[in-house]
């Protein structure tokens, strides 16, 4: 019942006319009743050295506090704009963080200012705070937490298998050395699944999946598992 609808920085920044594209999204979100959660996917200088970041190779944004603060303006001229949408649900702040071995007080100063200053526009809708390590890690987000804040997470384990990395490995099977099974993904969630109850907190799973393989290795088993784990 909703979409992550992803952006890069330079669809708002370098070419106004890119909110063409939210509003046509809010327009159809709310003829369908689909929520719209808006996903900075590419920050200002890149947070990873993927190319989804839009990234020359390196995530120049923990290196520059300019591309910090044109992240956070860019935000808040979004947040204006959209914040009256019946269709929106929230901000995810920043897709995939990844550090590169810069403390994750570097992170959780940028969420603060963030939440700082988007409240101050829009008290009323989420924000999504994605964990580091491409949304994987969370528990240094436990004490940034307060209402209409939640945690995002990526869940793509075991990654040899999902993104086909290591081809021919069927589901459930013996994949890195340790059997995947129902089991495996419950236990994989069990930490996040902690962390929500001990800080009475929502996650949202903000990506999952597999590469598809024609069904062939157990692709179907693998999503059924994971989504019931999710519960």
């Amino acid at each position: 019942n909703c979409v992550r609808l992803p952006f890069n920085y330079r669809l708002i920044e370098n070419a106004p006319e890119g909110y063409q594209y939210f509003d046509k999204a809010f327009l159809w979100g709310e003829r369908y009743g689909i929520g719209i959660i808006l996903d900075m996917h590419a920050a200002c200088g890149a947070q990873n050295c993927d190319w989804h970041s839009d990234s020359l190779g390196r995530a120049q944004l923990w290196e520059k506090e300019e591309f910090r603060d044109r992240m956070v303006a860019l935000w808040q001229k979004v947040v204006t704009r959209y914040k009256h949408e019946e269709a929106l649900i929230g901000y995810d702040l920043l897709n995939e963080p990844v550090l590169g071995g810069k403390s994750t007080n570097l992170l959780k100063k940028i969420y603060r200012t963030l939440i700082r200053r988007l409240k101050e526009i829009d008290r009323k809708h989420t924000y999504f705070l994605e964990g580091s390590l491409w949304s994987q890690r969370i528990d240094f987000l436990a004490d940034i937490l307060e209402e209409n804040v939640s945690v995002s997470i990526h869940a793509y384990q075991p990654l040899p298998y999902t993104f086909n990395f290591v081809p021919f490995k069927s589901y459930p099977g013996l994949i890195q050395r340790q059997r995947w099974d129902r089991n495996a993904l419950m236990k994989y969630l069990s930490g996040y699944a902690q962390f929500a109850r001990k800080h009475n907190v929502d996650i949202f799973v903000g990506e999952f999946g597999i590469n598809w393989r024609g069904g062939h290795w157990g692709e179907c088993a693998y999503l059924r598992d994971i989504l019931k784990a999710f519960h």
